[in-house]
């Protein structure tokens, strides 16, 4: 299959000075440079969602769950959605979104494939796995029994849980199919996570996709580097009756602390954009 043209107009770049995993030329033409800095004892981690023009992430239907519906058609966000997956070692979203999304899988191939040989190029380069770790963040261990991720054998699976869900898991039919790590006795410790996925499994690159609590836990323990949003033209409401998840959920920071999220690059493509930012911590002493 040959690739599809993609087509984003660059209106803002900063690509800066840093040292890391960076793009091969096919990637270049279309999205500019990108470096991922590469740490000895924790992964670097990037968060990508698509949003609405409120900053609603879901419509919250039965039929409307997803990013897609969000997003409406937008060839060039599943394709950097692709981008993202190929460069990292693993691909981690919580349980409510493999539950929400039971057919999906975390691949490159999955979400935009027509540049399937692209992103196996791009993943040789770096010297990665054939495919990206499968993570699933999960407190009590309970994950659909059914799901297309765990039917395809060439794909890895970590559930990263709590002591109560080990127990829960060693004893349910996925015990013989997936990896577990314990990274908190009551609660995930994020920071805990990080280390294991890194010390244990050589995750140098970790993309979070979701959803909102998994983005505002990261948030919470000051472990995100880099958040890739595309902005859907829809605005999407919410009210008493029809709640609806924003970006960020389960975290609330305080004046004086709150992380910076800072443009360093801008894309267009038809009426959606495409924004990667840096995060800025104050505890960092950035500016």
């Amino acid at each position: 299959m040959s690739p599809d043209p993609v087509h984003i107009e660059i209106l803002l770049t900063d690509p800066g000075s840093r040292d890391g995993r960076r793009l091969t030329s096919p990637f270049v033409e279309v999205y500019g440079e990108w470096t991922l800095p590469l740490f000895p004892d924790r992964p670097w981690v990037m968060v990508n969602f698509v949003a609405s023009h409120d900053g609603r992430v879901s419509y919250a239907l039965p039929d409307a769950m997803g990013g897609g519906s969000v997003a409406g058609h937008c060839p060039a966000d599943t394709w950097l959605m692709g981008l993202s997956r190929a460069r990292a070692d693993a691909v981690m979203v919580g349980d409510s979104t493999l539950r929400i999304e039971p057919e999906h899988i975390w691949t490159p191939r999955f979400i935009h494939p027509s540049w399937s040989e692209e992103f196996t190029r791009l993943r040789e380069h770096d010297g990665l796995r054939p495919e990206p770790l499968q993570v699933f963040l999960s407190l009590d261990g309970r994950l659909p029994d059914h799901a297309a991720v765990y039917e395809d054998p060439t794909l890895e699976i970590l559930v990263v849980t709590t002591t109560e869900g080990r127990r829960h898991l060693s004893g349910s039919p996925l015990a013989s199919r997936v990896e577990i790590m314990v990274a908190g006795d009551e609660r995930v410790d994020p920071t805990v996570m990080m280390a294991g996925l890194r010390r244990d499994h050589g995750v140098s690159v970790l993309l979070c996709e979701g959803g909102p609590r998994v983005y505002g836990s990261l948030l919470g323990a000051g472990v995100v580097d880099e958040v890739l949003i595309t902005r859907s033209p829809l605005v999407i409401g919410a009210s008493p009756d029809h709640p609806r998840p924003s970006l960020v959920e389960g975290v609330a920071f305080e004046p004086g602390t709150s992380p910076r999220v800072v443009p360093r690059m801008i894309g267009r493509s038809g009426d959606h954009l495409l924004v990667r930012h840096d995060v800025e911590w104050p505890h960092r002493g950035e500016s």
